[in-house]
């Protein structure tokens, strides 16, 4: 795993882009292999469950306790025997799954175009 962290920043310093700035400026860019800002991890997500995956990454800077945030680029896994997509793999290594909270969340640019969606996992 390539450990990409959060940058060494002023006090007070709070990373928290808003849904569609983290898709056009940081995913997108990721996905074309521009480089891409140090605040995110790179790691596979379904390698161990979502406690040892956060185990020694400091959170987003100006988030803490229950509020804390960690961004990740993970590869995503689809099930074996299923080609092009359909549903994805969720088991991680330890045997533990990660499950969907809630629908899926549009997420909209200031001009109200869709450029993405969101889904939560635990």
């Amino acid at each position: 795993m390539a450990r990409l962290g959060p940058p060494m920043t002023s006090t007070g310093y709070m990373f928290q882009p808003a849904d569609h700035q983290l898709i056009t400026n940081y995913l997108r860019p990721k996905v074309a292999r521009r480089n891409f800002d140090d605040r995110f991890y790179v790691a596979n997500a379904y390698s161990v469950g979502p406690e040892l995956l956060i185990d020694g990454r400091p959170p987003a800077p100006g988030t803490k306790g229950k509020e804390s945030v960690w961004f990740f680029f993970s590869p995503a896994n689809g099930h074996k025997g299923v080609r092009g997509g359909g549903r994805r793999q969720r088991t991680v290594g330890d045997g533990c799954c990660w499950h969907s909270e809630g629908r899926d969340k549009d997420v909209v640019d200031d001009q109200g175009c869709r450029v993405g969606y969101i889904r939560k996992l635990s």
